[in-house]
């Protein structure tokens, strides 16, 4: 029996009026500024630098002519509602402006704003770090940009580390990705990190669908779901080879859910192994942190989503969101990735976010098919003999009389009797 579809819900009526403050280089902003806003968006993410863009009315043309928000200007957004307190959710410098005249309208000034990650990417180096380990490197680079370290020491001495044609930026991500740790700029624009994310981190807020989230959209597949991870390379000094595994035991995120996306697929298509030999290991251990990296990675993409909720200005790129009201399979504890904060004075304040999750709660059940009814056994047919075909009977052409015409259609009395 297919179950019914569930109707859609309506939202409950606890809609929060939302507030929000801006500062420039630390103060209060001009109520003239404050009154052009069209709306704020603060954009977070794992993997790009977190982002502000300010819209603004700009028909004296007092946005484009003044410099107000100029580059560099340093500035703060911090929302909430009038119910709750104000959360500082990003702080970052002012890099561009985009200014729009339209056909019809006023025109319209965006400036944006990254944070201090950006530095990070301001020239293209060729060196060699020698007798050091990858943390003590990205710890030196932090620093030439302004920013506090907080860095996970990862341990391995290295003879030599190379950054080729590479920003200091690019050459963090990619040992990040090696090591399966995250990048990230705090709220205060003042300390980068540099270590595995908290899995074992609690929600920073829970969402009901037909309360608080107004959307959600939800996807499984086991197409890139693998197994196992085996990492090769050549130690350059034993002149050996070296090799190292990973498999289920080292997955991270399966949060409060049970059935690893990779056993699910295992069940139904056996067994998948992956081989990486792209990236040189000189050693067990940094074949191993690969290894491990590789798996997580993987796993991770079992399971991915989006929500849209009202303003909560706690979900931020990083951390943990539990959602309830989506049935057991959905619902649950989810990783995100990236976070959209978007105010509109005029009309409210929502948050997007988009989710991961290495694993699921509910197994799948296996489908059950009608039971067969018995087929009752008749009588067999009689089969008749046809006689076989021998052709037509042959028939005796009759040839006609001839008939000759004459002039005028009259026929010849000669030819008749």
């Amino acid at each position: 029996m297919v179950p019914s579809r569930p109707r859609p819900r309506a939202m409950a009526d606890n809609k929060l009026t939302p507030k929000y403050e801006l500062l420039v280089d630390g103060s209060a902003a001009d109520p003239a500024l404050l009154e052009s806003i069209l709306s704020i968006r603060v954009e977070q993410h794992l993997e790009l630098a977190d982002s502000i863009e300010v819209r603004l009315s700009n028909e004296s043309l007092e946005w484009t002519e003044g410099d107000m928000l100029k580059e560099g200007v340093s500035l703060t957004v911090k929302l909430g509602h009038e119910e709750t307190e104000l959360t500082t959710v990003a702080n970052a410098e002012v890099v561009r402006r985009d200014c729009d005249f339209p056909e019809r309208g006023p025109s319209v000034v965006t400036v944006v704003a990254y944070d201090r990650e950006h530095r990070l990417k301001r020239g293209i180096y060729n060196r060699v770090f020698t007798e050091t380990k990858v943390s003590d490197v990205v710890s030196q680079m932090a620093s030439d940009a302004g920013l506090t370290a907080d860095v996970e020491d990862t341990q391995i001495q290295h003879p030599f580390i190379f950054q080729c044609a590479q920003s200091n930026l690019a050459f963090i991500r990619e040992q990040a990705m090696l090591h399966g740790f995250v990048v990230d700029v705090d709220r205060e624009n003042s300390k980068i990190s540099f270590k595995p994310a908290d899995a074992g981190q609690g929600a920073v807020t829970t969402l009901k669908w037909g309360d608080n989230l107004l959307a959600l959209s939800y996807r499984s597949s086991t197409d890139e779901s693998v197994n196992k991870v085996v990492v090769r390379g050549w130690d350059l000094v034993a002149k050996k080879a070296v090799e190292a595994s990973a498999d289920k035991g080292k997955v991270n995120f399966a949060l409060d859910a049970k059935d690893l996306g990779s056993e699910l697929a295992k069940k139904v298509y056996g067994e998948r192994e992956v081989l990486y030999v792209d990236v040189p290991v000189t050693s067990a251990a940094e074949a191993q942190a690969h290894a491990d990296a590789r798996i997580n990675a993987l796993a991770m993409r079992y399971c991915q989503g989006e929500a849209s909720c009202q303003g909560t200005p706690e979900i931020d790129a990083g951390s943990v969101v539990a959602i309830e009201g989506c049935g057991e399979r959905v619902s649950g504890s989810y990783f995100v990735f990236r976070t959209l904060h978007h105010l509109e004075p005029a009309s409210g304040y929502t948050t997007h976010f988009d989710f991961l999750r290495a694993a699921e709660r509910l197994e799948p059940q296996p489908q059950q098919l009608p039971p067969q009814l018995p087929i009752e056994q008749g009588p067999a047919p009689t089969v008749t003999k046809k006689k076989k075909w021998k052709g037509p009977a042959v028939v005796p052409a009759i040839t006609p009389n001839p008939v000759h015409l004459v002039s005028g259609g009259q026929a010849d009395p000669a030819d008749g009797d």
